[in-house]
């Protein structure tokens, strides 16, 4: 066992199934965010456990031929994105592997072969029909954003690289909005305040789902918050208010109203129509979707074999 504090340098020689790269101190395994395969970093052991250890990079001594510089400014803190300072090719290959470990995990009996490469996207950003973010307020400040990696602590971000532009900018409308009318988000601590999260959905058309999360029916300032937010972004189609008044760190409560709109959208497969609800699920990568439903042509047995 490694003892908690202790400075090395390890090389990279692995990734597990979290995306944390995997090193070896005199066979002790430890794992490493944020580093890949092929990295040569300087690291700290912040914990340790029977089998294994956690290190904190301190330095990339010598960086992996696959590292990259993430393009989101936020990646560094923010827990929504865990390989984006790897190559694209290599992200894809990585996911392929995990596939083939998971099933030699399982003990399935098969041909690698049979596992085909990943099909990645042209541009694997912007791509999100989804996004879910809390509301806080620190310092007087209001905050939205994901949660900081392996936190609850809410990173503050006025663009996120997985959704779109204009999702973007319903986010920013909505801070807007709450701080003009001065509604006070949730604390978790003194199990006050009215805003929880936010969550938007989008169809292949960008029209748009707001879902605010809060702890009541009933807040000041509501009817206008609805009527500002659906002026600033026009694509809003419905805004949908849900209730979560449980002492819980999930998203939506049990509990929806539809304040604006139908209290769906629409969108497609192919040629089927998909009725989506606040609590619906589908597919959040439109792109890659078609893919994976787009009819293959049939293989045959002796391939599979």
């Amino acid at each position: 066992m490694l003892n908690t504090g202790l400075i090395t340098e390890v090389e990279i020689i692995d990734l597990n199934h979290m995306g944390q790269g995997v090193a070896k101190i005199d066979n002790f395994v430890v794992f490493v965010s944020g580093a890949i395969t092929g990295d040569t970093v300087e690291i700290e052991i912040t914990e340790t456990k029977k089998n294994y250890a956690i290190g904190q990079i301190i330095n990339v001594v010598k960086p992996s031929e696959f590292r990259t510089e993430p393009p989101c400014k936020y990646y560094e803190q923010c827990g929504g994105c865990q390989l984006m300072h790897m190559d694209y090719n290599e992200q894809l290959r990585y996911k392929k592997n995990r596939v083939i470990n998971e099933l030699n995990r399982a003990d399935i009996h098969f041909e690698e072969s049979i596992v085909q490469d990943t099909m990645g996207m042209e541009v694997p950003y912007r791509y999100r029909n989804k996004t879910a973010f809390s509301v806080t307020e620190r310092n007087n400040k209001i905050q939205i954003g994901p949660y900081e990696q392996g936190t609850y602590n809410t990173v503050d971000i006025n663009s996120c690289m997985i959704q779109s532009k204009e999702a973007d900018n319903a986010v920013e409308a909505f801070k807007n909005l709450v701080i003009k009318y001065d509604i006070k988000p949730y604390n978790k601590k003194t199990k006050r305040g009215i805003v929880r999260n936010i969550a938007i959905r989008n169809n292949r058309k960008d029209e748009f789902m707001l879902i605010i999360v809060t702890t009541t029916e009933n807040f000041p300032s509501k009817n206008n918050l609805v009527r500002d937010i659906t002026s600033l972004v026009p694509n809003i189609r419905t805004v949908v208010l849900n209730i979560n008044d449980k002492d819980t760190n999930l998203i939506l409560g049990r509990k929806n109203i539809t304040l604006y709109g139908e209290g769906t959208i629409t969108d497609t497969i192919d040629d089927l129509n998909f009725t989506i609800s606040p609590e619906t699920f589908f597919q959040i990568n439109p792109a890659q979707t078609e893919k994976l439903y787009q009819p293959k042509k049939p293989r045959k047995c002796t391939e599979l074999k």
